[in-house]
């Protein structure tokens, strides 16, 4: 039942405009990142060119890339996460709930959030990843900074990244790695704002753009809040492919498993609470 609900749920929520419009908005973001540098380095020497990994919008800090950040606490909600509350509106969840239950349609829309959320933030900068493998030349190996990758620089600089051992062994994986890590984290938050939208009855459908942005705010003041943090907590730096500020793998995979545990709490104890 919990599959089929799933699966009830997830036609649901890709059949809404705003998951259509929020995956080419996406997509056509990343266009107009690939097509700039298409232009801009049209005609370069293989020599004098960067590595084609090095131009992905996730990966080299271009304003496109802070552009992105600047509403991402706000678009990553757009999918998905007001599902919940379309349900509401139109009183398909009564319907659902009496065939699934409680536990099973709540579980299912989170996955459903989840899921759909992963796919709009990461299918457009897969295929981007694609698109610089056929378009700019394999060879290349030059990077942003102008700096050889064999300099002390950059080798200094590669032992900051989160996986140094597979952006040794290859720049491709390590960058769908993090392309895939930023779909998930994506899920992550969306479904988190379902779960408060579950948890608590909000007033307006605006409120539900706060759970996220405060979320995110909080992280980013946590190592100046707390000194023994000496790694940054900023979603900006992780997101960025080869940013190199200090930070803590382990202390990402931690931020969002807690994340998710924290979700699925308050949609059992939502759950547990109905059927008193």
């Amino acid at each position: 039942m919990l599959i089929k609900t799933f699966k009830m749920q997830y036609n649901t929520i890709i059949e809404r405009k705003n998951f259509y419009i929020l995956f080419l908005m996406l997509f056509g973001y990343m266009l107009l990142n690939f097509l700039y540098n298409v232009f801009k380095y049209a005609g370069r020497d293989v020599a004098d060119m960067y590595h084609p990994m090095r131009l992905l919008l996730l990966a080299n800090g271009s304003p496109f890339y802070h552009f992105l950040m600047l509403f991402y606490p706000i678009i990553v909600i757009i999918p998905a996460a007001f599902s919940y509350i379309y349900d509401q509106d139109c009183n398909e969840q009564v319907f659902i709930l009496s065939r699934a239950g409680k536990i099973n349609y709540y579980l299912a829309k989170m996955a459903a959030t989840f899921w759909t959320t992963f796919l709009a933030f990461s299918i457009p900068f897969l295929t981007e990843i694609i698109l610089n493998c056929i378009v700019f030349p394999g060879k290349a190996a030059g990077l942003l900074s102008n700096v050889s990758k064999y300099q002390i620089p950059e080798l200094e600089a590669v032992h900051k990244l989160l996986l140094p051992s597979v952006y040794s062994y290859s720049i491709c994986i390590y960058v769908i790695i993090f392309t895939v890590m930023f779909g998930i984290a994506s899920g992550i938050l969306a479904t988190f704002a379902l779960a408060v939208s579950i948890a608590i009855k909000l007033k307006y459908k605006a409120f539900l753009f706060l759970p996220v942005y405060i979320l995110v705010y909080i992280l980013n003041e946590m190592s100046d809040i707390i000194p023994q943090i000496n790694f940054s907590t900023n979603y900006y730096f992780y997101f960025d492919i080869f940013n190199i500020t200090a930070k803590s793998f382990i202390g990402y995979l931690m931020c969002l498993l807690s994340i998710a545990g924290l979700s699925i709490v308050l949609v059992v104890y939502k759950a547990r609470k109905d059927s008193i």
